[in-house]
């Protein structure tokens, strides 16, 4: 009443009225003009819910609810006698939502007695979720990575329940973190049944996490609840949340499963928050980034040398500077140190998915152990279905060894599990280009640019279909881009000048990549595709074999890579295959 002007249950006589507060709907409070964040009016409109257990269950879940509110959202009165000082008229308004909210939380208490036989929402039917970022209750930005790093972890303990058909990747969730929807348009763009929201407030070494799961539809509440323990126990709390939430939707677990949740170990607090700040930069999928990330995750686990997921953090960070084209690490230094970060993880945890699929890529890109690459990755798959990455990297595995129809299936798994992500979205390209399917892949990358214009991947992915469709006036200016938001592209973009017959262009950045390697790493790859399209073979060739002996990264998809196609009639050519572990086809 506060909020609209206008009581919510208010007929023309008492007993209308009574009538109206055991059977009717409350009128929702958008409809009646005032302007107001979805979150205020969805918690009022829970405190008014007829079923008991719909509503809040304590004053503790209705604090969580009003504190992890913005309060940089001004609710708009549908009335306002005199114009107020913004901030003073923010106050007043605050005040108003918390009267009403705790009005109607005391109205509610009276409505269990009338309507104590109102049937519960069901809670079957849910077997996919998306768990949305934590919100940090602590009013200190400088923690958001204890939210961040805990959405993940979450996310992570979630996946490993394989009686769950879906559980929505980190990055697709990463979207809502600033500005969140209502909860129905969220399930429905990502293709979930569930929504978990959750904040967590950490203080003088205690974590408490307070969460709620709705039918994301219908924002139908269907079970809250909070969990506080010392932060060295974080990760049995979340071991306590994951059977929670899986018990309210009567989904099994396995007894290994139960056993897991069970056997969480203390983690020292600063091991902790080393790991968190990692998680959350490696995330980010940028040089720069996983350097960061690599001296957090070497901290966490000087610290506390038996935390399992610190070793495997590093070994991300390594495998992915080792294999970029521009991160001034090559393979021989990144990826032997990414294997030995991995197997002590294995040593300390074999159950531990990211590992596994860790454990897989490097098989792939460095070993060139096609047997123990898909091992790993169906390893990791097994013991987390949802686990978005492990089906990218088994695309990459499928693809070196010409299983597209498995690697677009894979591909596909992983853009289901994780819709909003650029890096995946995009991918589902790569398939296509190397079974030469460019008219199809052509599509996708159009259609991803125009949602991300400065995705230096889309346009090198765009750019070498168009080569290879014989668009090169279409390929050289999407390169072109490529390279001017990228470094890791120019090599492409002189091989596209090469093929072209921009020669002069050609030999310039060939002697830019010369000088760029008195100062960083370049791979060898780079260099040999531009002496491809120079038609010089021979230096091609050396290079290739430079490339070949420095494990470079593009070297597992050299049997199906197009651009080697004027060197697949000479002879080196399939000794290079061999050397790969490639068999000519």
């Amino acid at each position: 009443e506060m909020l609209s002007g206008k009581a919510a249950f208010l007929r023309k006589s008492t007993a209308e009225t009574s009538v109206a507060i055991l059977k009717e709907e409350p009128e929702r409070l958008s409809s009646t003009g005032t302007i107001l964040p979805a979150d205020v009016e969805r918690s009022i409109h829970r405190c008014l819910e007829k079923s008991p257990d719909a509503r809040y269950q304590s004053s503790a879940d209705l604090a969580f609810a009003l504190r992890s509110i913005s309060t940089d959202q001004v609710i708009s009165p549908v009335t306002a006698p005199e114009e107020k000082p913004p901030g003073q008229r923010r106050r007043m308004v605050w005040v108003a939502a918390a009267a009403a909210i705790a009005f109607a939380v005391i109205a509610s208490l009276w409505i269990v007695r009338l309507w104590s036989d109102r049937p519960v929402p069901a809670k079957k039917g849910i077997s996919s979720l998306a768990v949305l970022p934590f919100t940090n209750l602590s009013g200190d930005p400088e923690q958001d990575y204890i939210a961040d790093g805990l959405t993940y972890e979450l996310i992570a303990e979630l996946g490993r329940v394989t009686a769950l058909k879906k559980v929505t990747a980190p990055s697709s969730v990463m979207h809502f973190r600033e500005e969140r929807p209502p909860l129905p348009e969220i399930a429905r763009v990502l293709g979930v049944e569930g929504v978990v929201e959750a904040a967590v407030f950490s203080s003088e070494g205690r974590v408490r996490i307070t969460a709620q799961l709705f039918h994301g539809v219908t924002e139908t509440p269907i079970w809250s609840n909070s969990y506080e323990a010392d932060a060295a126990d974080v990760f049995t709390l979340l071991g306590d949340l994951t059977r929670a939430i899986s018990q309210e939707i009567e989904v099994a677990l396995s007894a290994g499963e139960e056993a897991r949740l069970t056997r969480a170990r203390p983690v020292d607090p600063e091991a902790l928050k080393a790991y968190l700040r990692g998680r959350q930069l490696v995330n980010r999928r940028t040089v720069e980034d996983n350097r960061k990330a690599l001296e957090l995750f070497q901290a966490a686990s000087y610290i506390e040398p038996t935390f399992a997921l610190a070793h495997v953090g590093m070994a991300d960070a390594y495998a992915e500077l080792g294999q970029s084209l521009s991160a001034g690490l090559s393979p021989r230094e990144g990826f032997p140190r990414a294997k030995a970060a991995v197997t002590r993880a294995l040593e300390l945890d074999e159950t531990l998915p990211e590992a596994h699929a860790s454990l897989g890529f490097i098989a792939t890109f460095y070993d060139w152990d096609w047997a123990a690459a898909e091992r790993e990755f169906r390893r990791a798959i097994e013991l987390n279905p949802s686990y978005a990455r492990a089906h990218l990297f088994y695309s990459y595995y499928l693809i070196s060894q010409g299983r597209f129809e498995e690697a677009i299936a894979e591909i596909n798994r992983a853009h289901e599990l994780d819709p909003l992500s650029l890096e995946i979205d995009l991918n589902r390209t790569s398939p296509l280009y190397f079974s030469r399917r460019h008219d199809e892949s052509i599509e996708i990358s159009r259609r991803v640019l125009d949602l991300y214009p400065n995705s230096a991947l889309g346009h090198y992915f765009l750019g070498v279909d168009y080569l290879e469709a014989g668009m090169h006036q279409e390929a050289i200016e999407e390169l072109e881009v490529a390279a001017s938001l990228s470094q890791e592209f120019i090599g492409h973009l002189g091989h596209a000048y090469a093929r072209t017959g921009q020669r002069e262009k050609a030999l310039e950045i060939l002697e830019q990549l010369e000088e760029h390697s008195e100062q960083m790493y370049v791979s060898p790859d780079m260099i040999a595709w531009i002496f491809v399209g120079l038609s010089d073979s021979d230096q091609a060739f050396a290079w290739l074999d430079k490339a070949c002996d420095e494990r470079a990264g593009q070297m597992p998809y050299l049997m199906f890579e197009p651009t080697m196609d004027p060197l697949r009639s000479d002879p080196r050519f399939d000794d290079l295959l061999a050397r790969v572990g490639l068999t000519p086809q």
